[in-house]
C-alpha cells in the first residue's frame, strides 16, 4: 500500500543556494567539449607534421632508388652498375655534413654485387644482405631503422626489373634518420601549451558571455525582491543591446508588475469604496 502521508518535498521547496549555478553548469557543459575539440585538432595537426616529416625522409631515399633505377644496365638477367654516380660526395663520405647516403646492389638471388665507397667507413655490423620484406609503408608512413654501431640508419629497398617486367636485383638505400624526432617533441609540447592557453581562453570566454547573459536576470532579481504593496513603481530596465530572449523576458516581467499595480490600485479603491459605504450602518 502506498503512504499518501509520506513527506515528499516539491522541486519549489529546494533551496535555490543548493543548486548550481547557470555559468557553472555551462562551464561543465561546454568545457569538456572545448577542450575535447581542441585536443583533436592539437592531434591532428602533430598528426599531421608527423606524416610530412617521414613522408619527406621516405620520399629522399624513393628519389635515390628511382636514381639507381634510371641508371642501371639491366641485359637480361644482369645489372651494370657502372653509369651510376658512385662518385659523388654523398656515396663517398660517410661524414655527417654531406648528408652520406648508403648504397648497395644485390642480384635477383640476393648477393651483393656492389656497394658505394662510405659503407666502408662504417662498423663491421653494416648488413651486407638484403633487408627486403621490412620496408613496407602503410597509411602512416613509418622509418625502418637498422643499428650500426652508434649510428641509426633508416633504409629502403627498391627492386630492379628487365623489359619483360621480371626482377633481376634489387637496391639498398640507407641514411641517417632526420633530427626530426627532436622537432617533433618541442612541436608536441608547444602544441599542448597552446591546447592549454586556447582552452583556457574560450572557458574565460564562456565565463564572461554568462555573465553577460545573467546581469539582467540579476536586476530582474533585485527588482523583484524590492517589490510590496507599498511600492509596485519599480521595473527593469531593459538595455538595448540585450539580446531578444532577454528583452521579452524583461517586458514580460514589467508587464506583470503593471498588471498587478493596477490589480492592487483596484483593491485599494474597492477596499476604500467599501469603508466609506459602511461607514454609515456601522455608526448607526
Amino acid at each position: 500500500m502506498i503512504d499518501l502521508t509520506r513527506d515528499v518535498r516539491s522541486s519549489s521547496d529546494v533551496d535555490p543556494v543548493d543548486r548550481p549555478s547557470f555559468r557553472r553548469r555551462l562551464l561543465t557543459t561546454v568545457g569538456p567539449a572545448v577542450a575535447g575539440a581542441l585536443a583533436v585538432l592539437v592531434l591532428l595537426a602533430w598528426g599531421a607534421t608527423y606524416w610530412i616529416f617521414h613522408h619527406n625522409a621516405i620520399d629522399a631515399l624513393d628519389a635515390e632508388v628511382n636514381e639507381m633505377r634510371a641508371d642501371v644496365t639491366i641485359r637480361g638477367d644482369s645489372v651494370g652498375t657502372e653509369s651510376y654516380a658512385w662518385r659523388e660526395a654523398h656515396h663517398r663520405l660517410a661524414v655527417e655534413r654531406v648528408d652520406p647516403i648508403f648504397v648497395q646492389v644485390f642480384d635477383r638471388r640476393n648477393r651483393l654485387l656492389r656497394q658505394s665507397t662510405n659503407i666502408g667507413a662504417l662498423p663491421d655490423t653494416y648488413p651486407q644482405r638484403l633487408l627486403a620484406g621490412q620496408t613496407q609503408s602503410g597509411l602512416v608512413p613509418s622509418l625502418h631503422v637498422v643499428e650500426v654501431g652508434d649510428r641509426s640508419l633508416y633504409y629502403r629497398v627498391g627492386t630492379l626489373r628487365n623489359e619483360a617486367g621480371q626482377t633481376v636485383g634489387y637496391v639498398q638505400v640507407a641514411r641517417g634518420i632526420p633530427p626530426h624526432r627532436a622537432t617533433l617533441q618541442a612541436f608536441a609540447a608547444g602544441l599542448g601549451v597552446l591546447w592549454l592557453l586556447l582552452t583556457g581562453g574560450v572557458l574565460a570566454l564562456v565565463s564572461w558571455a554568462a555573465g553577460r547573459v545573467l546581469s539582467p536576470l540579476r536586476e530582474m532579481t533585485e527588482v523583484a525582491r524590492s517589490v510590496t504593496s507599498a511600492d509596485l513603481t519599480a521595473r527593469v530596465d531593459v538595455p538595448a543591446e540585450s539580446d531578444r530572449e532577454t528583452a521579452v523576458l524583461g517586458s514580460a516581467f514589467n508587464a506583470l508588475l503593471d498588471r498587478i499595480e493596477s490589480y492592487v490600485d483596484r483593491l485599494r479603491t474597492f477596499t476604500s469604496n467599501a469603508a466609506h459605504e459602511l461607514q454609515t450602518p456601522l455608526t448607526v
